[in-house]
């Protein structure tokens, strides 16, 4: 059997189009995350506040 982890598995337009997707993916992941760090905050449970309600919705559990 081959071994396919050395670097030279891809041809540099296939790294090119691999990198370019990650990078895609990373900026999508870190959107919806602020997207969901600003929808708590403006329901009161930001971090800051440490509140024991901001903590359970965090946590996605309910009283």
């Amino acid at each position: 059997m081959e071994d396919t982890t050395s670097q030279d598995t891809y041809t540099a337009e296939q790294r090119e189009t691999l990198e370019s997707g990650l990078r895609i993916l990373a900026r999508m992941i870190a959107r919806a995350h602020l997207r969901r760090q600003g929808s708590l905050q403006s329901e009161g449970a930001s971090e800051e506040s440490g509140s024991e309600t901001g903590r359970a919705r965090r946590s996605g559990q309910s009283d």
